[in-house]
């Protein structure tokens, strides 16, 4: 949202059902956590927040950019993706050269980095876990191994528009990616 507030709807009725006040910038992105109780949001106020989805307050703020010594003000949370072998780690994607996996209780499993080289756009995840896929303002879209941290491989995926999403497919060895100008395109 522009406003900074996580509303939770309800399918069939459309009303808002739920707000979650705490951010001070846009809400890029969203998540349910697997204990059913608490929403993770990420915001360009560089914060993530963990939400009681019952009492609609804020249990714990996390700053990705705090572990480089980047102050949250220089991010922007642009991704939040669960990681599909260990649903209790989250994956998180700032406008930087780093992306970092987080557990449910905001600890720092790991940060992985493409050496300062470009800062990554968005990112996914494949449907296994052992594959991170992380688009780069310049173009590129690296290829972590999630276990060593380590790029495996990289592809040139833009020349000029930025790529502003990335998705795997859950069943099949292919990504989507999605650019500013609305170019869809299968990989």
């Amino acid at each position: 949202s522009f406003d900074g507030i996580v509303r939770l709807y309800g399918l069939q009725s459309g009303k808002v059902l739920k707000e979650f006040v705490g951010h001070s910038s846009f809400v890029n992105c969203a998540l349910f956590g697997n204990d059913r109780e608490h929403i993770v949001s990420g915001s360009s106020d560089g914060t993530v927040r963990f939400w009681d989805q019952r009492t609609s307050e804020c249990t714990m703020t996390y700053i990705p950019g705090g572990v480089i010594g980047i102050t949250a003000k220089d991010l922007s949370v642009h991704t939040l993706q669960k990681m599909p072998d260990n649903p209790d780690h989250i994956l998180v994607v700032t406008r930087s050269p780093y992306v970092f996996i987080i557990s449910m209780q905001g600890k720092l499993m790991r940060s992985i980095s493409n050496g300062d080289k470009t800062d990554f756009l968005c990112a996914t995840v494949s449907p296994k876990g052992k594959w991170i896929y992380c688009v780069g303002g310049d173009g590129i879209m690296y290829m972590f191994n999630s276990s060593t941290g380590q790029v495996e491989k990289f592809l040139k995926i833009s020349d000029g528009e930025e790529v502003i999403g990335v998705a795997h497919h859950p069943k099949s060895n292919i990504l989507c990616t999605i650019a500013d100008r609305g170019q869809l395109r299968l990989w």
